[in-house]
């Protein structure tokens, strides 16, 4: 399995111990470092930098990484490549179409400018999936940190920023569960406005 923005190998090193073999990649040098220390095998770049041989890996999975990426449908084309037939691939990004970003707008911490790119909405990501080659597509929404991504988008419409780890008021985390319950219930309903969209596809 091969992780695109693997980050400091959390998630790789429970994927080694679940009995993959795994690789990863990522942009930041700090946390290659970091995923070296935990002894996996991570590269510091992009995956087309990599020039991996075509019918590689099993899987290529990648979490909030492809709405940083300046060529989405180059990453989608590269990853089928890679992939070997049969294989999986699973991307976990921001929705565009999320109940969070209707109700706060320009506010919602999605956007996150200047670092996320892209914005996808289901529609969107489908298509490019598609055009890359990939089948059996398969596409839901999470309400995942839909309490937290609540707090932090009310702090940037109020104050135009958000400080990481500030402390939130009890009106707010009661605020946050409310809507994450809305947020649970129109997904259970089928609406995809979960916080995250998670594309599962086949080679």
């Amino acid at each position: 399995m091969l992780e695109v923005g693997s980050g400091n190998g959390e998630l790789l090193e429970i994927l080694r111990e679940a009995g993959w073999q795994t690789e990863g990649i990522d942009f930041d040098p700090a946390a290659v470092t970091i995923a070296h220390h935990r002894g996996l095998a991570v590269k510091l770049g992009t995956m087309e930098s990599q020039q991996y041989a075509s019918d590689t890996f099993d899987a290529v999975t990648s979490s909030h990484t492809i709405e940083h990426l300046h060529d989405p449908a180059r990453f989608l084309r590269e990853s089928h490549r890679i992939l070997k037939s049969g294989g999986r691939l699973a991307i976990v990004t921001p929705n565009a179409h999320s109940l969070c970003h209707r109700f706060f707008k320009q506010s919602w911490h999605g956007l996150d400018p200047p670092r996320h790119l892209y914005v996808f909405g289901i529609p969107s990501l489908r298509r490019l999936a598609t055009e890359a080659g990939f089948q059996n597509i398969r596409i839901r929404t999470t309400i995942r940190d839909a309490d937290r991504l609540y707090a932090i988008s009310q702090d940037i419409r109020l104050t135009n920023r958000h400080t990481w780890g500030s402390p939130r008021p009890l009106s707010v985390r009661i605020q946050g569960t409310i809507f994450e319950f809305l947020e649970y219930f129109l997904v259970a309903l089928g609406r995809p406005t979960g916080e995250e969209i998670v594309v599962i596809a086949e080679k």
